[in-house]
């Protein structure tokens, strides 16, 4: 699993949905089999974290296609 936060207010360690597929691509290169998706803190929040007409959690989704 990689732990995200979900909203851009946390402080630090937010990374914009778009840019997650990225990250996501990274961890996947490491040969790891089990890779168990994302986790986010915190759901609701990623419902409304909306950016270009598209919520975080959507965004989420598509970074681990």
């Amino acid at each position: 699993m990689v732990g995200v936060p979900a909203l851009n207010n946390v402080g630090s360690g937010y990374v914009p949905a778009a840019q997650l597929k990225g990250y996501i691509d990274q961890v996947k290169a490491l040969g790891i089999n089990n890779f168990g998706g994302i986790m986010m803190w915190d759901g609701t929040e990623a419902l409304n974290n909306v950016v270009d007409g598209s919520s975080f959690l959507t965004g989420a989704a598509l970074a681990v296609q």
